[in-house]
């Protein structure tokens, strides 16, 4: 499999906030997603993409996994109130909270990289449409409006791009964001 070598652009310096918001979440994921390939744009093995840093259990492939299940979360359940997406359906998060970090492991790297990629765009396209001060109904009954949930999905980004930061180092020595 190969996956491009993204170009990063810097989030706009000068722009109004839901671009400026959304500038910081599409460099986020695509810092994480240059932590999946090599300078030449191969993806990383399958050994490499399940390296661990232990204690954690924590694995590239599973983030990709989570990123992927949080992003249909809260733009196809959350923001549009639709039922959960099929590829997540199977899984029960009241026995097991990490679920998809444990689905992860047994999934094609290839079709997780495509999915979290596809869902990517379809979140940016809905943030991008809708008014930012609509309601919704968030997890645990709170109500939150769109902009708590595209400045919540840069949260969980930068922390698990934190995350995919040690663990690339850990497998190659690679640091940084590779923004030259």
């Amino acid at each position: 499999m190969s996956l491009e070598m993204m170009t990063l652009e810097e989030p706009p310096l000068l722009s109004d906030e839901k671009q400026t918001i959304l500038g910081f979440l599409a460099d986020q994921q695509q810092v994480f997603f240059n932590k999946l390939v090599h300078a030449d744009g191969s993806v990383l093995s399958d050994r490499d993409l399940n390296c661990r840093v232990k204690p954690s259990s924590l694995t590239l492939k599973s983030l990709i996994a989570h990123l992927w299940w949080v992003e249909d979360y809260w733009r196809e359940e959350r923001v549009q109130g639709r039922d959960k997406m099929p590829q997540w359906s199977h899984l029960d998060f009241t026995q097991d909270a990490d679920a998809e970090f444990h689905w992860a492991l047994e999934q094609d790297t290839e079709s997780l990289v495509t999915g979290l990629l596809e869902s990517c765009k379809k979140t940016h396209e809905l943030l991008s449409t809708r008014n930012w001060d609509d309601k919704i109904l968030a997890a645990e009954g709170e109500i939150v409006n769109i902009r708590w949930v595209a400045v919540h999905l840069v949260e969980e980004w930068a922390r698990h791009l934190g995350h995919a930061d040690f663990l690339r180092e850990a497998i190659d020595g690679s640091v940084g964001d590779e923004r030259q």
